[in-house]
């Protein structure tokens, strides 16, 4: 499924401005068990190393929110990335970071 996904990205070619609305994973790093700002930034900064783009300089702060009081998985961040677009960023039960991206319009 990864390479799916990946390679949905590679089509791309690394412009921004064709993709919109794409569905990204990303394995958990070292079996993070808490999910927060740090890790959708790493999240969306591995997206685009894995798929051989150039990194961003600028990243905006994640916001994060739980939705459902004291349940880790229920939290989403958004993360703005200003010369590029937006993502949302998800952990799942099987250590897995989603990733959906939406581009500036």
């Amino acid at each position: 499924m990864i390479s799916l996904v990946v390679a949905a990205l590679a089509v791309a070619s690394c412009d921004y401005f064709t993709a919109d609305r794409r569905l990204f994973q990303i394995p958990v790093r070292n079996g993070d068990s808490v999910f927060g700002p740090s890790d959708a930034l790493y999240a969306v900064r591995e997206l685009f190393a894995e798929n051989r783009c150039p990194t961003p300089r600028e990243f905006e702060r994640p916001l994060c929110h739980t939705f459902v009081e004291n349940d880790e998985q229920t939290t989403s961040c958004y993360v703005a990335v200003p010369a590029v677009g937006y993502f949302f960023v998800t952990k799942d039960y099987m250590d897995t970071y989603n990733i959906v991206f939406s581009r500036w319009d």
